[in-house]
């Protein structure tokens, strides 16, 4: 069964979001005694890029003595698997609303069916993203349970899940899934949560083009004395958008659950490329020279240094400007070091970058490389930086693209 399907697509005709109301488990068969399903979803067109799948449950008819696994598998840009699992007594009801993005600035994390359920660390990879929204996705239980999902220190690296239960009760939570949406402050908006003891009712929010809807259950009190019979219904008034959470028939379990909108599209400013202004070069002898790094980077205003191979995140502060780092390399007899640096954003061939050569004429100088950037006064930045035997790579991570601010490395003369 389909309630309805909402899709946007940009001006090239591929998909940027996706939505869908879907019955996993209704009335048209039995879904018990470990029976096991597969849900194929697929798109009418095709997303540019493998788009991320976040899930909402809609609607809940199922005995206490049940349990419900649910996970998102096979994601393509042309479709995803709902893997589904139903354990013990009848499941009568299961629905959901599906939605798939390529906004960049969303990022999406999965917790499939946890057993033994505890607080859970997420990194995450963009330092904006500043806004976190969770969904339970399954449940299962041996007794009356009092919880409820939060996000907590959520800092420009990583996250908290914290299951906060009431202690009485902790050992009945069997099982849990859910997912998080985390997101920058223009793409996600968390709106007031609900404790509903009865039928409640959300405030409005005005509808807009690029925004999607979100309502989700983050926690539970329950008796374990009656079936959970749960159903969320979408509204609108006008411009004005909203839901109903109510109780199917018998016993309203007390609930916790939150509304929330997510942004795909339509965003009036971009991050903008950093670019070179200045750049100062320096030659010196030394004379311990075996003590140096072969290759260094240091982040001057955050005195951060890089001299190990690998491939390394960091992000800028968006209050440093002008962001000045370091380029240091120890000379090699019969080497110079090729230096570029990125310049101006709408430049094109060779005016786009600053271009330098040094020739090492002996084995005991350091050649040095001091540019300094124009930043981003709205947005963090995230570097990328790739230290090789040989050469150094920064690129800068934007959400539509990627830039090589720096590329400096030993060629032969």
């Amino acid at each position: 069964m389909i309630y309805f399907l909402l899709l946007f697509q940009s001006a090239l005709g591929t998909i940027i979001n996706f939505s869908q109301w879907m019955a996993l488990a209704d009335g048209s068969f039995s879904c018990s005694n470990g029976i096991q399903k597969t849900k194929i979803v697929s798109f009418p067109d095709s997303f540019d890029t493998i788009p991320q799948v976040f899930i909402i449950v809609t609607k809940l008819d199922y005995y206490s003595s049940s349990e419900f696994k649910i996970r998102i598998e096979s994601i393509t840009t042309t479709g995803f698997t709902i893997k589904y699992e139903c354990i013990g007594e009848r499941i009568w009801s299961l629905y959901v609303n599906v939605f798939a993005f390529s906004e960049k600035r969303l990022q999406v994390f999965n917790n499939f069916n946890m057993e033994n359920p505890t607080d859970v660390i997420f990194t995450k990879s963009d330092s904006n993203q500043v806004n976190a929204y969770i969904s339970i996705l399954s449940l299962g239980m041996t007794g009356p349970l009092d919880f409820n999902l939060q996000i907590i220190d959520l800092n420009p690296y990583e996250f908290k899940v914290a299951l906060v239960q009431d202690p009485a009760r902790a050992a009945n939570l069997k099982q849990i899934g859910y997912q998080v949406i985390v997101g920058t402050e223009e793409s996600l908006k968390l709106y007031q949560k609900y404790t509903c003891t009865s039928t409640c009712t959300s405030a409005m929010n005005t509808k807009s083009t690029y925004l999607q809807y979100l309502f989700a259950l983050q926690g539970f009190r329950y008796e374990y004395t009656d079936s959970i019979r749960l159903e969320f219904s979408y509204l609108t008034s006008g411009q004005n958008e909203y839901y109903r959470l109510q109780q199917i028939s018998g016993l309203y379990t007390q609930n916790i659950n939150q509304p929330g909108h997510y942004k795909f599209d339509g965003f009036t400013t971009q991050p903008s490329e950093y670019s070179c202004f200045t750049l100062r070069i320096s030659r010196k002898e030394i004379l311990n020279l075996d003590q140096q790094s072969q290759i260094l980077i240091n982040i001057i205003d955050m005195n951060k240094s890089f001299n190990a191979l690998g491939t390394f995140i960091q992000d800028i502060n968006k209050q440093i400007s002008p962001l000045q780092i370091l380029f240091q390399f120890k000379c090699i007899q019969g080497k110079k070091i090729k230096a570029q640096f990125n310049k101006c954003s709408t430049c094109v061939g060779l005016s786009k970058s600053y271009n330098q050569n040094q020739v090492c004429y002996n084995n005991k100088q350091i050649i040095s490389f001091y540019p300094k950037y124009n930043t981003d006064a709205f947005y963090k930045g995230n570097l990328r930086i790739l230290i090789e035997n040989s050469k150094i790579t920064i690129t800068q991570l934007l959400y539509d693209r990627q830039v090589v601010i720096a590329m400096i490395e030993y060629l032969d003369q």
